[in-house]
Order: C-alpha cells, then sequence, then structure tokens
C-alpha cells in the first residue's frame, strides 16, 4: 500500500462517498400505506431523483394461499387539495414460500416523472388477489 498512486485514492474515496450519499428525501408529502390483514406493505420509502419522484417498498403476503401469481399495487399522489394528481400500478410477483413459517415477499419501485407539490399525501394501496372461482362441488361417481 506504500506504492499507491495519490490519483487511485481519491478516485476511490470519491466512488465511496457518491455510493453513500443519502438520497434526497421530496418534498413536504406523507406516505400513507394502505394494506389488509393478509397483504401488508413494509418499508416504504418516496424520494426525489433528477427525473422525477422514486416510491419504494415491500410486499409481504402472510396468507396460507400459495400463490406466485402476478398482482398488482397503486401509487397514488394526492394533492393538497384532495384531488388525484398522478395514478401509478405496478405489478409484483410473491416469491414462492420457502416454508410455511416464512411470509411469502416482493418488492416494488414506481417512478413518477414529477415531485408532486408540497401538502401531498402519496397513498400506496393493493388490489386483493382473487378470490378462487367457486363452483358445484364435483359429482362422485
Amino acid at each position: 500500500m506504500k506504492n499507491t498512486p495519490p490519483l487511485l485514492i481519491l478516485l476511490a474515496s470519491l466512488l465511496l462517498a457518491g455510493c453513500a450519499a443519502p438520497k434526497k428525501q421530496a418534498g413536504n408529502f406523507r406516505v400513507d400505506i394502505q394494506s389488509s390483514k393478509d397483504i401488508q406493505v413494509t418499508s416504504a420509502k418516496a424520494y426525489s431523483q433528477p427525473f422525477g419522484l422514486v416510491v419504494t417498498g415491500k410486499v409481504v403476503v402472510k396468507s396460507m394461499i400459495l400463490s406466485t401469481e402476478e398482482r398488482t399495487l397503486d401509487v397514488v399522489a394526492i394533492g393538497p387539495d384532495g384531488k388525484e394528481w398522478k395514478k401509478l400500478t405496478t405489478h409484483y410477483y410473491p416469491t414462492p414460500k420457502p416454508s410455511k413459517a416464512k411470509p411469502q415477499k416482493a418488492v416494488f419501485t414506481v417512478v413518477m416523472a414529477a415531485v408532486p407539490p408540497d401538502g401531498s399525501v402519496i397513498r400506496i394501496s393493493l388490489t386483493p388477489p382473487p378470490k378462487p372461482e367457486t363452483g358445484p362441488a364435483p359429482l362422485l361417481l
């Protein structure tokens, strides 16, 4: 390490500092999560980037339903006047359960092209999975 060029040390320092730079909190708004008993959104965050607002989080499926089917999640920006400012729908796929004790999980990221005005609410809501169709009981012969 004695002969490490100063330029290499400088570049490594800049790279590490850039990776550790905190994300800029976007505006003055709050994140509102609407979950159900069986499906919950956790670790939801929203932050601004030069290209717009980024909303990320995790979805945890706690029910005993073993499903990896596509599901949807709505992210709605509601302006301070109470009117819908922007709505995006994204899809997520829960991972298969490794065991009955561990819930299914998925992650999501949504990017809005602009940051909503101060005082807005970012509402994250889940579309519950479709209930299995029930029909007449099979005939036993």
